[in-house]
């Protein structure tokens, strides 16, 4: 998904018990994406924060909604390209 504005994220991504996931984040951007994660889709927490493109490999422990995007006032200009698979 590209993302290019503030409070934009990826739709939520249900990981349920002991598993692994990508994170992808890619593109030309300022600013900083955040991985988050919640129990209810409701009240999310930040897990991780991005500032350059990145590729890693998170694993869940138990079940978490998760998904990547840019908060009110973390994003300057560009386009990042995101995705949790």
């Amino acid at each position: 998904m590209n993302i290019n504005s503030d409070n934009t994220f990826t739709a939520p991504v249900l990981i349920q018990g002991k598993r692994k996931f990508d994170i992808s984040v890619g593109g030309e951007f300022a600013g900083t994406v955040s991985l988050q994660r919640s129990k209810n889709k409701l009240d999310w927490v930040d897990v991780e924060t991005y500032t350059t493109p990145a590729l890693r490999i998170a694993e869940a422990a138990t079940a978490w909604f998760y998904r990547l995007g840019f908060k009110a006032g973390d994003y300057t200009e560009g386009t990042a390209t995101v995705a949790i698979n």
